[in-house]
């Protein structure tokens, strides 16, 4: 994805998707998602600021789950650390 970036037209319904994967609670999904949340903040970098209500509590639930199986909070803390040092100030 990081090629893309130039042509990557993140919306919306596409954010709509990957926060439903990341709150699905089926391991696979969710590892998924947070690979897809952590490729897009390093590939948009800033452009992921208005994303971030949605997707950073979404990926603290996915940390805060006894449920989910612990492999998949890796993928999650990746995500939420290129999320925080990709979008900056805002992230704070």
């Amino acid at each position: 994805m990081v090629g893309l970036e130039s042509r990557l037209e993140f919306n919306e319904t596409i954010g709509a998707y990957v926060k439903f994967a990341l709150e699905s609670k089926e391991n696979d999904c969710t590892k998924l998602a947070c690979g897809i949340v952590s490729d897009l903040s390093c590939s948009l970098g800033e452009g992921m600021n208005k994303y971030l209500d949605d997707f950073v509590p979404s990926l603290h639930a996915v940390l805060n789950d006894i449920t989910i199986d612990r492999r998949i909070k890796l993928p999650a803390l990746m995500a939420l650390g290129d999320l925080c040092l990709n979008c900056g100030t805002i992230f704070n």
